[in-house]
């Protein structure tokens, strides 16, 4: 008898079912790679949290310093407009070849303005008109008659107001010497601020106070 070989040898040099048992089961492909994280991780979160909070805190504090900066400077400007405020505000001139002294006066509650323009009874002055707010006032002016007193004419109006700071614009109209009815009257444009001053409202000039 011939030398006997371990079972396992037998299979010959292509191998066999034994030889491939032996061998054991071939592993899995491997699977694709994974795909790395793009999103900040755990850590770096909570490295990032504190500084978005001190931005948000930031932004608060900034917020509330300029709304107190805001408040204060309203709270300013409204003490210079109370120390200001005087209530009237009267200014002469010549419309037309015609002295005109016009005035506004704010009611105590402020809430109403009475605008008024007055001329005087001579022979320069024949008519006299004043508009606001859609209101109108106007009157033929007379020469003085013999045991009359009453040496001027006088019109006026009354307009609402917000506030008492409010400016009013008033337009003041006139008829001198040669004016006669059916022709265009001369005019000026007036605005009222109650600290007693006025300006033309068409120009911007601040204009002499009575």
């Amino acid at each position: 008898m011939g030398k006997d070989i371990d079972w396992y040898e037998q299979a010959g040099p292509g191998g066999g079912a034994a030889s491939e048992w032996y061998r054991g089961t071939e592993p899995p492909p491997p699977g694709p790679a994974p795909t790395p994280s793009v999103g900040p991780t755990g850590r770096q979160r909570r490295r990032i949290r504190p500084y978005v909070v001190a931005i948000v805190a930031l932004s608060l504090t900034l917020v509330a310093v300029w709304q107190h900066a805001e408040r204060e400077e309203r709270a300013a400007a409204y003490k210079e407009q109370v120390a200001a405020y005087k209530g009237l505000s009267a200014t002469s001139l010549t419309i037309g070849g015609v002295e005109v002294e016009t005035l506004a006066e704010w009611s105590k509650n402020g809430r109403s303005v009475i605008l008024s323009a007055r001329v005087y009874r001579d022979d320069t002055s024949k008519f006299v008109r004043i508009s606001s707010g859609g209101r109108t006032a106007e009157e033929e002016v007379l020469p003085l008659q013999p045991g009359e007193f009453s040496w001027s004419t006088r019109v006026e109006v009354k307009v609402p107001v917000e506030d008492r700071f409010q400016p009013v614009r008033m337009s003041v109209m006139a008829g001198g010497p040669g004016w006669k009815k059916g022709t265009r009257l001369a005019a000026r444009n007036i605005e009222f601020h109650s600290d007693y001053t006025a300006f033309d409202a068409d120009t911007g000039e601040r204009l002499k106070q009575d």
